[in-house]
Formats: structure tokens, sequence, C-alpha cells
């Protein structure tokens, strides 16, 4: 009788493990490299307690944007509000943009900035780029600079390209600059000494090595980015449930630690 017992109790569970088994999705989650140490806090915790499990890419904003539609737009995306609104829009040159029904709600906003690597910040001490003319000379005075790759959709690629000509100092600059594939690279290159100044999110730099940030472009300067979600109104539950786990507080709570301002 007991050995009867035993075996119902054992079944039930094997049931009850495939039951959940079934019932899991793998999500695909496309996002920009400046939510990359927040995003990843976000999913494990949603892994733990829904059981589905996340497959992640990182890219710059342009580039994570692009996959996404490319592989059918299927899961979350999250990259600039700009982008989405975009694609968004049902009446563009080109027709009805890309992300058409779905739900896009804010996750946070980031500055872009200037990180510099140890042995720049020691022979440079007291450096500041609080105004332009102190950022102009700064950029003159690193040997190395990289910056993410405005051609693969980096926002603050783009942006520092328009900074530099608005400097005058456009071609002294790139001669001596290195184009990254996104945020992240561009501070492997800071932090392994590669490079002497890092443009990119400050965010980003947070997420890496915070002691390294010099600061926020100066005020006439300034690029403010906010970071939305994008997920498609036929999504299952669990796609959704992953998008709306940015918004809740635990999701607020590791985004602000990690340097985004949330909204």
């Amino acid at each position: 009788m007991k050995s009867r017992q035993l075996f119902a109790i054992v079944f039930s569970s094997i049931l009850s493990f495939n039951e959940v088994i079934a019932q899991s999705e793998t999500i695909n989650f496309y996002a920009a490299a400046g939510v990359k140490v927040p995003a990843e806090e976000i999913i494990a915790n949603f892994e733990r307690q829904s059981g589905h499990s996340v497959i992640r890419l990182y890219d710059t904003a342009g580039a994570a944007e692009e996959k996404f539609v490319a592989a059918g737009k299927n899961g979350v995306l999250i990259t600039t509000e700009v982008r989405i609104s975009k694609a968004s829009a049902s009446n563009t040159e080109k027709g009805a943009g890309a992300l058409q029904s779905g739900k896009s709600l804010a996750v946070g906003d980031t500055l872009a900035g200037v990180a510099m690597s140890a042995s720049f910040a020691k022979a440079n001490p007291g450096i500041t780029i609080d105004t332009s003319d102190k950022l102009k000379q700064a950029l003159l005075n690193a040997k190395r600079i990289a910056f993410s790759d405005p051609a693969r959709g980096a926002t603050v690629g783009v942006h520092f390209m328009g900074v530099i000509e608005k400097l005058g100092i456009r071609d002294a600059v790139l001669a001596k600059s290195t184009k990254a594939k996104d945020g992240i690279e561009t501070m492997k290159l800071v932090t392994a000494g590669e490079a002497d100044m890092g443009i990119t999110q400050v965010s980003e730099v947070v997420q890496s090595q915070p002691q390294l940030l010099l600061g926020a472009f100066p005020k006439d300067l300034e690029l403010a980015t906010r970071y939305s979600y994008w997920v498609a109104n036929s999504s299952s539950d669990a796609t959704k449930a992953l998008a709306v786990s940015f918004g809740s507080e635990a999701g607020r709570a590791s985004l602000a630690k990690n340097g985004l301002r949330v909204p």
C-alpha cells in the first residue's frame, strides 16, 4: 500500500513538473547596450519567478531595433523613445513604420557623457568638462578616443559627430579615434587603457567602471536619451509580463541603481 502511495506521489510530481515545462516559454529580448546591467538583473529575477527563459541580444539602439524587426518583432525591444515613435508612425515617407500595433512605455533616461582611462586621469588631475571650452581642450589633449559607431545606429555616436563639428575639432578628433561596436566595447577600450577617453551613455560608464566617469556633456551640448520598451499587442502573456517587469518597483530600483533616471 505504501509503495502504491509513493508511486502515486512521484507520478503526480512528474506530471506537475512536465506541465510547468510545457507552459514555460523562451522569450527574445533585444535592447540598447545602455540598459544591459539592469536588464540582466531584471531578467534574472523574471526567469526565477516565472519559469520562462529569455534570450538576450544587446547592441546599439539602432542595431537592436533593426535585428528585432528582421526577426519578426517576436519578443521585447528596448531602444530609444525617438526611434520607437518614428517606427510606430502610421504615415511616413515610405509608408507605415515597422512598429505597428504594439505598446510602448518609458523605461528610463540617461545622458551622454565621457569616460577617461585611469592613466589619463592621473596625467590630468582636476580635469573637468563642464563647459564647451573645457570639453574641447580635453578632447584635444587625449591621444586616443573611442566612441560608438554612428553608422551602426549609436545614439551617442551620432550626437558626438555633431559636437566635434560644433567645436571645430572634427578632423583632429577623428584622426585619433576608434569607432567601437557599441558603448560596452567603448568602455572596454577605456578600461584596458587602449583609449584615453570614451564617449558613451553615462549609464554605460556607471554600469562598467563608475570611477572612470569624467562627466556628462556641458549643458549647451547635452544629450538626454529616453529608453522605452515596445511589445506587439499579439505577443504572449509571458512576453508582455517581461516588458512590464521593467516598470515594476524592483525593476525601477535596478534601473536607478545603474545610472538611469526612471520616469
